[in-house]
């Protein structure tokens, strides 16, 4: 029971000695406490944001990888050749003219590996077999040679025929029996061969068959054509779709004004009527502090080399001011829109940071300054409308010779700027698409409604990195 005892006495003791805070002071403390909070709810949730767009990224790259394996689909030109005309002469097997009349139209290209050339030679010698024809049975041949495209389906041989006797039979076995083995040559070669595309002069390299002189230059001609098709209907889908992306730039901000000139310094230190002049400290220069903005970007292609660019971003910026010390007493002020203040700042001894909150749309306008696909150097500017969320900046007013004071009702809650900046794009080809490169960044208007103050305009630079899914 004294051991309760003692503890209930203690306790009462640290009751009293707690300090109950001023009319005067108590507005200070909740606006210190709204301001944490404020600076909690933000760091709270740009985790969560930045969680959330890692996340669609590595979805939607996952997704696209799946489907461009699933629906992988060759495509090549089919060549034709020349049908052999009615009443042709059968030359067979072992004959010079059989011979030569093979290796005319039948060469196979060496294009499988080693271990496939057991089957390319037992192709050969199933393609090679006479079609024996006795001397009393009569027999017309309407033979038509076909070779299909070149994803291997190679040498599908339609033969009418039309005699009589078991030589039907036998035709028709040889027959089969190629176009059976072709197709297990076939799955051979669909399992380690795979082409995505053909450069129209390498095309002949990727052949099963060697073609002649005229077959060959036709191909290129052909898969030229349905190349800068391709080509033209890919830009024009591309120009009339808007391409989807995120972004994130991070450096350095500050605010200024001009120089103030000599007289008006003059004017800041003069008093009007008798007497000595009452010094007054000048509004300070600010000093850079650390910024970034981050959002996703829409992208729509105008030509080949020119698009532009929206959006919806978020931007911190900050800047750090020698304001002194904090009072908390209740001042009148000078020159401003607040009659009073309840607290303010004041000497030569304290840095201040100010820190501003925008939400931002931005209007681009970019355009390629070389000619190289390959790594592509671009140009953008356009205009940025920002609208103020929320500050804790200081603004100067010249009382008590100079202090430093916060309102909220000084500052313009929306801003025009003008942005610049060169990028370079470190993989065109691909699906998700890089770009990284300097960005500079400045206000039109001033953010400040505040005259006395000299830190009027925002400006900010560093390093900005796009990433677009195509």
């Amino acid at each position: 029971m004294s051991e309760n005892k003692f503890e209930n006495q203690v306790q009462h003791l640290m009751d009293e000695l707690k300090l109950t805070p001023s009319e005067e002071v108590w507005p200070a403390v909740k606006k210190r406490i709204s301001e944490k909070r404020k600076r909690r709810f933000i760091l709270f949730f740009l985790p969560i944001i930045a969680g959330l767009i890692l996340g669609a990224v590595y979805y939607y790259q996952n997704t696209r990888t799946s489907n461009i394996t699933e629906n992988k689909i060759i495509h090549t030109p089919v060549l034709t050749p020349d049908p052999v005309k009615e009443n042709d002469t059968i030359h067979h097997a072992g004959s010079p003219d059989s011979e030569k009349l093979n290796k005319d139209q039948f060469p196979v290209a060496n294009l499988l590996q080693e271990e496939k050339n057991h089957d390319q030679k037992t192709s050969q010698q199933i393609f090679n077999t006479p079609l024996i024809n006795d001397g009393n049975k009569s027999a017309e041949f309407n033979s038509v040679m076909k070779i299909v495209d070149t994803n291997m389906n190679v040498a599908e041989v339609i033969t009418d025929s039309q005699f009589s006797g078991s030589n039907n039979n036998r035709v028709s076995d040889k027959v089969d029996d190629r176009i059976i083995h072709q197709e297990v040559i076939n799955n051979n070669i669909e399992a380690t061969v795979s082409i995505d595309t053909i450069d129209a002069e390498n095309f002949t390299d990727s052949l099963p068959l060697k073609l002649s002189f005229k077959e060959e230059e036709k191909a290129k001609d052909t898969l030229e054509i349905k190349r800068d098709s391709i080509l033209i209907v890919a830009n024009e889908k591309k120009s009339g779709k808007w391409n989807f992306g995120f972004h994130f730039a991070a450096g350095l901000s500050k605010t200024g004004n001009r120089i103030i000139p000599v007289n008006e310094a003059m004017d800041y230190n003069s008093s009007p009527g008798q007497g000595s002049p009452i010094l007054i400290s000048l509004p300070k220069q600010s000093r850079a502090g650390f910024s970034f903005e981050t959002g996703f970007v829409l992208q729509k292609q105008l030509t080949p080399r020119s698009s532009i660019l929206t959006g919806l971003q978020y931007c911190y910026s900050s800047d750090r001011l020698l304001a002194g010390r904090r009072y908390d007493s209740t001042l009148r002020l000078q020159n401003s829109f607040s009659s009073a203040v309840n607290n303010y700042y004041r000497g030569n001894d304290q840095w201040y940071t100010n820190r501003y909150h925008f939400l931002e749309l931005p209007i681009h306008f970019q355009y390629q300054l070389n000619k190289n696909s390959k790594v592509p150097v671009q140009w953008q500017g356009g205009l940025i409308f920002s609208q103020l969320v929320s500050t804790n900046g200081l603004v100067y007013d010249p009382a008590l010779s100079g202090i430093y004071f916060h309102d909220k009702k000084l500052f313009n809650r929306s801003s025009l700027s003008i942005s610049s900046g060169l990028s370079v794009q470190v993989n065109s080809k691909q699906k998700i698409k890089w770009s990284i490169g300097p960005q500079i960044k400045a206000g039109v208007t001033s953010l400040r409604k505040s005259s006395n103050d000299q830190n009027q305009y925002l400006l900010s630079g560093g390093l900005r990195v796009n990433l677009f899914l195509d």
